[in-house]
């Protein structure tokens, strides 16, 4: 991102192509534009480590932290771009006595509204069953033009959800002909119709043992990076209680492009 805050520019409606007979003018197309706003917001950890512990680590304990620190922005950004609420009830002053109601007042995910909160395509009820291709299907067929081009789709399904298509893949081999295959993708649990299915612990199982799925277009949203991932340390700033303190940032923009290409499936059960 250039700036702070980006207008990334987008078509609400695209050009319509029309026959036209030899030597008559072309009617005028009636594509429209719009923009979609990035703001960019921090995310950010702030660590204290005392130079006994580094002094005294049988191995190096900074790149440690450094490979853990990258691990949690990577999952902060996961949890962001699928769980976010700006608007959620956040009054919690302390971590610890945060609740699903009440967040922490710093909770990650009032950064962005994420997928789950601005999906506005036709929603799918799996009717408190499995998740099943016929779910899937329908959700396809929701998508309508953004589900036109497999390439572009994805399914995000909880890790229960990621079991049942395990062994839905692994049955037997006249299951390709249903369009499903096994992959050899980190993170990917196969192929359904040759959409991609990726399994998130993010998506979770609520109190009555039901969960979501996301079917979406990869245009549904964007992503923005103003100040990318960056680890700094300093023995300075705390030279007076000897410790070193490890900052990690990064400034990033989320926000939906388009809300229909998302398709909710809901009412998932084992």
């Amino acid at each position: 991102m250039p700036t702070e805050t980006y207008r990334f520019p987008k078509l609400t409606t695209g050009n319509t192509v029309y026959y036209v007979g030899e030597g008559s003018s072309a009617p005028e197309s009636l594509m429209s534009t719009g923009t979609v706003e990035l703001a960019a917001k921090k995310l950010m950890v702030a660590l204290a480590i005392s130079a006994e512990l580094e002094e005294d680590s049988v191995l190096p304990i900074v790149p440690v932290i450094r490979d853990d620190l990258a691990k949690a922005f990577a999952l902060a950004e996961e949890n962001v771009f699928i769980n976010g609420n700006t608007s959620h009830t956040a009054t919690a002053t302390e971590s610890a006595c945060a609740t699903t109601d009440n967040w922490f007042v710093s909770d990650q995910r009032l950064a962005f509204n994420g997928i789950l909160n601005f999906a506005c395509g036709t929603s799918v009820d799996a009717g408190s069953g499995a998740l099943s291709l016929a779910d899937i299907s329908t959700g396809i067929q929701n998508l309508d033009v953004f589900g036109r081009d497999k390439s572009e789709l994805l399914l995000v399904t909880s890790l229960r959800e990621e079991s049942t298509l395990r062994q839905l893949l692994g049955i037997n081999l006249s299951l390709n002909q249903l369009g499903l295959t096994g992959t050899a993708l980190p993170g990917e649990v196969g192929k359904v119709w040759g959409i991609p299915v990726v399994a998130t612990n993010l998506l979770a199982v609520d109190s009555d043992n039901k969960s979501e799925a996301l079917l979406m277009n990869r245009n549904a949203a964007i992503i923005g990076d103003r100040r990318i991932f960056n680890i700094k340390s300093s023995d300075e700033v705390l030279l007076r209680s000897d410790q070193l303190l490890i900052v990690a940032s990064e400034r990033i923009a989320f926000n939906a492009q388009y809300c229909n290409a998302v398709v909710k499936i809901t009412n998932i059960a084992a």
